[in-house]
């Protein structure tokens, strides 16, 4: 029997293709309806993930009976 219950999901962070240098963050999970924006930085050996901030869900007005 499935789960009526939302689950949780890991993403990983992205690969960067001039990275040499391995990625401080690796995975975040997040929940329903969650997002990820990654954060990075340029260094002289290539871009790096530095970190991330979770995007929540943005609520929908409740629609009032007109």
């Amino acid at each position: 029997m499935a789960s009526l219950i939302p689950t949780r999901r890991t993403v990983r962070a992205p690969v960067l293709d001039d990275a040499r240098l391995p990625p401080l963050v690796e995975s975040v999970e997040l929940g329903p309806g969650e997002d990820v924006l990654w954060h990075w930085k340029q260094t002289p050996h290539g871009r790096q993930i530095t970190g991330y901030t979770i995007l929540k869900p943005r609520l929908q007005p409740a629609l009032l009976p007109g």
